[in-house]
């Protein structure tokens, strides 16, 4: 059974390993702690024995390689011809050294290395060469071994294993000196045919893909559909498909992992805490829930995994690059490192496909019997932090979910004032509303919302779910009696507050998804006219009185002369009202419409409004009045910042 290495995977370095040492196999199959197996490893031991003169590799003549201070100490049998020398330190035989001969007359005939002519005094030297050029030969991880036949070439197992330790025993190495070289492979191969792109996997070499996976819309493997599972791998291995190395890594994405771990949490949000928002009729008070955040943390540690460069595998898939387009250092070779083996893990069970809003309910188990969760709930800002360790080979993902009843979170409070200085109760409120996120983590930069095929489809930023929550709460901006931040400020106080604010902040920061406000609601009478920010109404009456003349007398010292002629003066009533509308709803531009057309004494429901005080305010309805006449009004507009004004007045004459 000869043993072959590859050394330095280099084809024409194929070493073999004379006297054949014993080779022992071991499969451990790696689980967690609830029993799930997810890898494999092949622990091989080469049991062998050196011998002083005999075998493969040769004796390394330590004092000529020194620059032959003693000429060639150490020379092969006489009329043996010096053969042909690869590999460390160049002791390997370039021949068939490992090959027998099947001669049917005498049976199996070994050709076997020469000898060499190693004296007594020389033997130690001999041995402990031998043991150089063997650790030399697994100084490498990843080689290729192949382990063949006694009467053939044709490797029988091949792989490419981590070299765990090299030990030779203890002794004065006079003839021999056993050794122990224990190596760990990922996978055992079979070959099939002459085709390194035909190797299958041992069996139990399927565990390394697990139950995890999964494919893109419209993506078949082979005719399958879905995530593969073991049992497929296991019926498609079986089935006249076979597996090899190429596909178990390029179709079912295997991945070579030591352990990992993974947790899922629920905890509550302590900053979201549940409340009642108090309506006007307590039967329609809003229980408002906390909100609660789940964590997913995945951690895998990976072991760099060998495979054989010409075996055909794709390179070219994104995880075995860097940002930059360029392939990991050591893919190329057949080295896959550790780090990337435990992100394949980690990235395939994490939940970037999820829709918009999924509950990620860990397969019904969160929350179940513990924290009774309703349906109501979903998720919301799905955020994906990720670290690597390159030195330790491990690659750790943290997913969390803000767990919420509604699409926004909602904080605020409140501060009641009053003072003799003025006889109103003034509310102040203040609050903030933060959106939450619909969109997943792979979903960001893609900007195809109306596209039913995006993963965007329908989604909202959380900006935009702040402003869907403030327009809620504040009746789209224009406040009033229906508006639940007035309800929140009236329900404070016993005196019915003016449902129009006489002061209103506002913040935004698209960035966080947030929008903040501060309004302050009192009792002061309610605006006559609606829709306005502001209102003054001022009447002036003018009442009759004396008719008489004044008379300058020159030196007169108490001053001129006041002559009664008879008669009263008339009455007079002047009405000025004053309007500020919110100009940012007026139209922009120079035509006759922005600048003329949307004054308040024009539109509805203001004018209609405006007529009816005017109305009320006309001396038309004074008790017994003869007659009035109005002088001409006055009307001031100012398009640009909302100012109205108008200005009227009477005159009229009573029965007495």
């Amino acid at each position: 059974m000869p043993i072959r290495i590859r050394y330095k995977n280099d084809p024409a370095q194929e070493c073999t390993i004379r006297p054949t040492p014993f080779v022992s196999i071991s499969t451990n199959v790696l689980k967690n702690a609830a029993g799930d197996p997810f890898g494999v490893n092949y622990s091989i031991n080469l049991t062998g024995t050196i011998l002083a003169d005999e075998g493969s590799p040769y004796t390394v003549d330590n004092v000529a390689s020194l620059g032959n201070a003693f000429g060639n100490r150490i020379e092969f049998t006489s009329g043996v011809t010096e053969p042909n020398k690869k590999g460390p330190y160049g002791q390997f035989d370039t021949d068939v050294s490992h090959r027998s001969t099947n001669l049917p007359s005498d049976g199996m005939v070994d050709s076997r290395p020469p000898e060499q002519q190693v004296h007594l005094r020389d033997r130690a030297t001999a041995i402990l060469s031998k043991q150089r050029v063997l650790r030399g030969l697994f100084a490498q991880d990843g080689q290729r071994l192949e382990i063949s036949d006694i009467d053939g070439d044709r490797a029988v197992i091949v792989c490419y294993p981590r070299v765990l330790d090299i030990n030779f025993e203890e002794g004065i190495y006079i003839n021999t000196c056993g050794y122990t070289i224990s190596l760990e492979a990922d996978m055992l191969l079979y070959p099939k045919g002459d085709n390194d792109a035909n190797l299958t996997p041992d069996v139990e070499g399927l565990y390394v893909v697990g139950a995890s996976g999964e494919l893109g819309v419209g993506e078949t493997r082979d005719g399958l559909t879905g995530p593969p599972s073991d049992k497929e791998i296991f019926d498609v291995y079986d089935s006249a498909q076979g597996i090899t190395e190429k596909k178990l890594i390029e179709q079912f994405n295997a991945r070579f992992i030591q352990d990992y771990s993974e947790d899922w949490s629920l905890e509550v949000d302590e900053g979201q805490t549940e409340r009642y928002d108090k309506q006007v009729n307590p039967n329609q008070d809003v229980f408002l829930p906390r909100t609660y955040r789940i964590s997913h943390t995945i951690s895998a540690v990976g072991k760099k995994h060998y495979f054989d460069p010409n075996a055909g595998i794709d390179l070219n898939s994104d995880q075995y690059k860097d940002s930059n387009g360029n392939l990991i250092p050591g893919v190329e070779d057949g080295t896959m490192p550790a780090w990337v083996q435990a992100k394949k893990f980690v990235q395939e069970r994490l939940n970037y496909g999820n829709a918009s809003g999924a509950y990620p309910n860990v397969f019904g188990q969160i929350g179940k019997g513990t924290v009774s969760l309703v349906n109501a709930y979903k998720g919301y800002n799905h955020v994906i932090t990720e670290s690597v360790d390159m030195a330790g080979g491990t690659y750790t993902a943290t997913e969390t979910w803000v767990m919420a009843s509604g699409n926004a979170l909602e904080n605020w409070s409140a501060s009641i004032n009053s003072s003799l200085s003025t006889p109103f109760v003034s509310v102040s409120i203040d609050g903030s509303v933060r959106g939450l996120s619909e969109y997943t983590p792979s979903g960001y930069h893609i900007q195809e919302r109306n596209d039913s095929n995006s993963k965007n489809f329908g989604v909202r930023t959380g900006f935009e779910n702040a402003q869907l929550k403030y327009n809620q709460i504040s009746n789209s901006g224009k406040y009033g009696f229906i508006s639940d931040i007035y309800k929140r400020a009236n329900n404070l106080v016993s005196v019915e507050l003016n449902s129009s604010p006489n002061s209103i902040t506002l913040g935004t920061n698209e960035f966080t998804g947030e929008i903040t406000y501060s309004l302050a609601f009192d009792n002061r009478p309610t605006n006559i006219i609606s829709g306005v920010l502001s209102e003054q109404i001022n009447v002036n009456d003018t009442y009759p009185g004396d008719v008489f003349a004044v008379i300058p007398v020159i030196g007169r010292p108490t001053g001129p002369i006041l002559q009664y002629i008879g008669g009263r003066t008339e009455y007079k009533r002047d009405v000025s009202i004053s309007l500020v509308v919110d100009y940012t709803k007026l139209p922009y531009g120079k035509t006759r419409n922005p600048l003329l057309l949307k004054k308040p004494s024009i539109v509805e429901p203001t004018a209609t409004q405006i007529a009816d005080l005017l109305a009320e305010l006309s001396p038309a309805k004074e008790p017994g009045i003869r007659k009035y006449f109005i002088n001409a009004p006055t009307e001031s507009w100012n398009p640009k910042d909302g100012s109205y004004t108008f200005n009227i007045s009477w005159t009229y004459e009573l029965d007495k």
